[in-house]
């Protein structure tokens, strides 16, 4: 590697990476375009039908994949993205490893690393997971033609992208959403929280969330690799409104509800993916096995992956004899994740009975 830094940084003033130039039709102007990875996919494109003609294009106006005869439209460019920059990128695959959704990938016909945008959720893994350097890309792409050659792979390590060509743009509404439930370093507006935004239980001795006689349920939605849409998650929120369950106020899906009431989500939204979200909620002790039946039942109809996580209060010896039983009987095996000791100051209203709360 510091070979080929040595040898970039002699040549680089001789070598001169090479310029794409696209022509697209929008409407009937003829006017340069964005390289193909950097074009928006068809699905993220407002299209209008114009007219018919012949396409002088072809490939590279990206709207008839070669076909000669379709019908012109008008483009219109939406929010931005994380972008990979075709110019640097020299399809070493190092960020196809990186990403924790599987949404980058090598063009085989552009041989270049590509995002799929509608896959991406704006975590921001491949820009930050990955060190920067700054090599030669036409150097880079030379040396591994040459060794390419003589039968020897010409990789950079692993944890590097040897062209920094990662360059996110500045996200919008609605795109902001997938970044906010996915980037673990961005505090969500609604709770100040940073990773999915909230506290869940884990802080309910000083905040008092949960009180004796309730149990507080966690409903996490998605993982690395599977990830979930926003309307996934309103099915199971209109599921537990309808059920008369109580939103955490404190939560970031709730405050993108437009009707507490019904669990509706707004709809500008819900086509968004995420890597992970929370839906909290309470109840009597005496429904928990309602709310968990409940959520299983949603569950069957939801592409992506549900974890349930209960919290209730201790006795004074630091027992929970109710809610455990209860979920060993469901066929859960019991694993007392975290435990509030006591030993904060309480920001909420004091509870009518001393104990302490236990994370199931």
């Amino acid at each position: 590697m510091k070979v080929a830094k040595l040898i970039a940084k002699t040549l680089a003033v001789f070598m001169v990476p090479p310029q794409w130039t696209y022509r697209i039709h929008i409407g009937v102007q003829d006017i340069t375009a964005d390289p193909p990875a950097q074009r928006e996919p068809p699905t993220r494109v407002k299209a209008k039908s114009v007219r018919k003609q012949k396409c002088a294009t072809r490939l590279s106006c990206g709207v008839c994949g070669g076909n000669w005869n379709h019908d012109m439209v008008l483009l219109e460019r939406t929010e931005g993205a994380m972008k990979i920059n075709p110019h640097k990128c020299v399809a070493c695959g190092n960020c196809t490893y990186v990403c924790p959704m599987g949404a980058i990938y090598i063009d085989p016909k552009l041989k270049r690393a590509t995002i799929d945008r509608d896959e991406c959720v704006e975590c921001y893994a491949c820009y930050n997971g990955l060190s920067q350097e700054h090599l030669n890309p036409t150097l880079v792409r030379t040396i591994r033609r040459v060794f390419g050659l003589m039968r020897v792979r010409f990789d950079p390590e692993p944890d590097v992208c040897p062209t920094a060509a990662f360059e996110p743009d500045e996200l919008v509404w609605p795109r902001t959403v997938r970044r906010a439930f996915s980037d673990p370093r961005v505090p969500h507006e609604s709770t100040g929280v940073e990773g999915r935004g909230t506290e869940e239980v884990k802080t309910n001795d000083v905040s008092g969330r949960v009180r004796v006689g309730e149990v507080g349920f966690t409903i996490e939605f998605g993982r690395p690799g599977v990830g979930v849409r926003m309307f996934e998650i309103q099915e199971m929120c209109w599921a537990l409104a309808k059920a008369g369950v109580a939103f955490e106020k404190k939560n970031p899906v709730t405050s993108l509800m437009t009707d507490v009431r019904t669990g509706t989500i707004r709809e500008d939204i819900l086509g968004e993916k995420l890597m992970s979200a929370i839906v909290e909620i309470k109840a009597p002790v005496e429904r928990a096995e309602e709310i968990i039946r409940l959520v299983w039942e949603v569950e069957k109809r939801l592409d992506t992956v549900v974890s349930i996580g209960a919290g209730a209060r201790c006795d004074e010896h630091g027992e929970e004899d109710v809610v455990g039983p209860l979920l060993e009987r469901l066929g859960y095996k019991l694993e007392r994740a975290k435990t509030n000791i006591g030993l904060g100051r309480a920001s909420a209203a004091p509870v009518e009975e001393p104990g302490k709360a236990v994370m199931v």
